[in-house]
Formats: structure tokens, C-alpha cells, sequence
């Protein structure tokens, strides 16, 4: 299977779009809904984050091998692209193209969700 990457424009688009991902649980600190976050230093890890508190956890595999059904299409073909995780990365594969995205390319930074809390309380 090969990596196939996303374009910098596409990725800057969809990391900025306003679209969150559920993490699978509610943070324990404040009982908000965690989301789904790329770690910007740590190559293709992806986390759970509140939104809120701002704290950070794992994102457990069977979770997103189980949990996490996002309609993800292959740029090849458009066919649906199944959850996979090869070594430490979380990734969408799609079988017959023989390719995959990493989750890490399509979520948020994790720098982007203190920006926009930041945004938030400053009233922007």
C-alpha cells in the first residue's frame, strides 16, 4: 500500500475548515466532547483534545477501528476508504486503489484549536 499524500493548498483548506471530528469520549476534566487533533511536532500522531480545557489524550485504535465511521473517498476512485492503522499511524485505506491518507492529514492541528479558543475569548 503507498502513502498518498494531500496536496499543501488542500491540506491548509481542510485544516482550517470548521469541520471537527468527535474524539469518542468527553474530556474528564470538564465534560466536553473531545475532537480529533493532528500533533503538529510529532509527525502523523492524532490525539483526543477538548475543545474547552484545552487537555490532550490518546486516541485508542479500537476507537477509531470501531468508532469513528467517517465517509472518507478515495482520490483515485471515490470509493470508500476503510480505517486502518499500519505501525503508529491512523489511516484511511482504500483497497483497490492500493493507496492510503493519514488521519493526521484531514484533522485540525493541535495549535489551530488554542487559536481559535484564543479567538473566542478575545470576542472575534
Amino acid at each position: 500500500m503507498r502513502y498518498s499524500p494531500i496536496s499543501d493548498d488542500f491540506r491548509q483548506i481542510w485544516k482550517t475548515f470548521p469541520l471537527r471530528i468527535p474524539g469518542g469520549s468527553e474530556c474528564d476534566s470538564c465534560a466536553e466532547q473531545t475532537i480529533l487533533v493532528a500533533k503538529s511536532t510529532s509527525g502523523p500522531f492524532v490525539s483526543r483534545n477538548c475543545p474547552q480545557c484545552e487537555k490532550s489524550g490518546p486516541l485508542p485504535e479500537s476507537v477509531f477501528m470501531n468508532g469513528r465511521k467517517v465517509y472518507c473517498p478515495c482520490p483515485n476512485c471515490g470509493g470508500q476508504m476503510e480505517p486502518e492503522k499500519p505501525g503508529n499511524a491512523y489511516v484511511y485505506q482504500c483497497i483497490a486503489c492500493d493507496i492510503y491518507i493519514e488521519l493526521a492529514d484531514i484533522v485540525p492541528w493541535d495549535h489551530d484549536l488554542k487559536m481559535k479558543k484564543v479567538d473566542r475569548e478575545a470576542g472575534a
